[in-house]
Order: C-alpha cells, then sequence, then structure tokens
C-alpha cells in the first residue's frame, strides 16, 4: 500500500486509476467552557470499480485495526488538549 499526500486544492480532481482517496478529520464540539467532545469521521472513495471491490475487501479486516489505532490516540489527544487548556489558563 502506498500513500500518496494530494494538496487540498488537487483532491476532488483527482482521478488516477488503480486509487482509494481517504479523507479522515477530528471534529471538537464544545459542550460548555472546559468539556467538549471529540469525534473522527473518515470517508473513502476508490477511484474505478476493480478498486473499489479490492478496497472492500480489505477494510472487511483492516477496519479492526484502524478502528483500535483510533482508540489508542484518543488518550494521547486528550492529555494534549488538558495540557494546553491548562496551560493557556495559567
Amino acid at each position: 500500500m502506498t500513500f500518496t499526500p494530494l494538496a487540498p486544492g488537487h483532491f476532488r480532481a483527482f482521478t488516477a486509476p488503480g486509487r482509494v482517496k481517504i479523507a479522515w478529520t477530528l471534529e471538537v464540539d464544545a459542550l460548555g467552557p472546559d468539556h467538549c467532545t471529540l469525534a473522527t469521521d473518515t470517508r473513502a472513495l476508490a477511484t474505478d470499480t476493480e478498486t473499489r471491490r479490492r478496497f472492500r475487501a480489505y477494510g472487511r479486516w483492516a477496519r479492526f485495526g484502524i478502528y483500535s489505532i483510533r482508540w489508542l490516540l484518543l488518550p494521547a489527544i486528550r492529555r494534549h488538549a488538558e495540557a494546553r487548556y491548562t496551560r493557556d489558563l495559567g
């Protein structure tokens, strides 16, 4: 698997065959002055039918590792956000 970063202005127009475009977001919603929720969203779009078929097969087993990685990242994101919040108050 090869990852090729694209500049934001080129992402939409990218249609090279045999590729999957993936966008991952981290979203933060304030619940008050010192609480928030963090959510992630992933979108994937294959550039052709055969790649879509292959990516779906890959996704059936890979999603478990992907979900695990995200859950492992959440505590680190929380620690960083809390440290920054504390630093900004002081």
